[in-house]
């Protein structure tokens, strides 16, 4: 459990930090008025995304890996 957990954990973080530095990257484009704006926009809409669906399912994971081990002590008990 404890380990499922931490991988929650490290995905949200990962994607937390990435959005970091698409945001510092759309900043920088905005200022210098190069790149592609629109598509790392798109990035950065991807990654909050993912970062609600990581939030949104990360305690529904956590309470199925709860309930499988509740089941699997009530088999082997």
């Amino acid at each position: 459990m404890a380990y499922l957990e931490s991988l929650v954990e490290n995905a949200q973080g990962a994607v937390e930090r990435a959005l970091m530095v698409v945001g510092e990257l759309v900043t920088h484009m905005e200022r210098k008025e190069h790149g592609d704006l629109g598509a790392t926009r798109h990035v950065e809409g991807t990654l909050y995304a993912a970062h609600n669906l990581l939030g949104d399912l990360a305690p529904l994971i956590l309470e199925n890996v709860e309930e499988d081990e509740e089941d699997e002590e009530e088999e082997e008990g």
